[in-house]
């Protein structure tokens, strides 16, 4: 073998490589042909192997990493790549250093925080205002009246939390965050347009005795 365990540092990776050694070695010999069935399952091993390294290997990656590289290299194109303060973790030099940092193996630099119950609420949060803007693309133009919707999720989480409190048998599982997730879409989506609101008041009437 021209590749030894002691070569090559990870285990898996050293199987791949000597199974694909065997098999080329037991293709070229003339006394082997009739082991045609040893070298055809010697590949299948190595090729069921080396999935399995890239595999472990495309789950090291870092969270997000790809995703700060590219709005790093997005800053970089739009002339914004010089080092701010506050940092952020798409600066250019932030995330070159993280992905110099991985790529020695080394700690994840200090700004890099660990993945948590947020992504996944991010993810669910994201999920359901972009149902609700390809299912409801218009958004009321007075305040009030994106507040009233807003409002009207809020309720909706409201309800779910009090019968869960004094009439759980009412309150299906994960209600309760359902609702919450929809009313984050929902402020969301409220945020979104504050430069599009128009900050008027509305039509007015008289009620009861005017003159009186």
């Amino acid at each position: 073998m021209n590749i030894t365990d002691e070569q090559v540092r990870d285990p898996l990776e050293a199987a791949a490589r000597s199974l694909r050694t065997i098999a080329e070695q037991a293709g070229r010999g003339e006394y082997l042909k009739d082991m045609i069935q040893v070298c055809g399952y010697a590949n299948s091993r190595a090729t069921v192997a080396e999935k399995a390294l890239a595999a472990r290997v495309a789950g090291s990656v870092p969270e997000g990493l790809a995703e700060r590289i590219e709005s790093a290299i997005q800053r970089i194109k739009d002339g914004h790549a010089c080092m701010r303060v506050p940092a952020d973790a798409t600066d250019p030099d932030l995330v070159l250093a993280e992905v110099l940092a991985w790529i020695k193996g080394q700690k994840a630099p200090f700004w890099v925080k660990p993945a948590t119950a947020r992504a996944g609420v991010d993810a669910a949060v994201l999920a359901e205002l972009e149902l609700a803007t390809t299912k409801f693309p218009t958004w009321p133009t007075d305040p009030l009246h994106a507040l009233a919707v807003l409002g009207e999720e809020f309720g909706e989480l409201g309800k779910a939390v009090l019968q869960s409190v004094y009439e759980p048998h009412k309150v299906k599982p994960g209600e309760v965050r359902a609702e919450a997730v929809q009313t984050a879409a929902m402020a969301l989506r409220f945020l979104m347009s504050l430069d599009a609101y128009v900050y008027a008041p509305g039509e007015q009437h008289q009620q009861g005795g005017g003159n009186g």
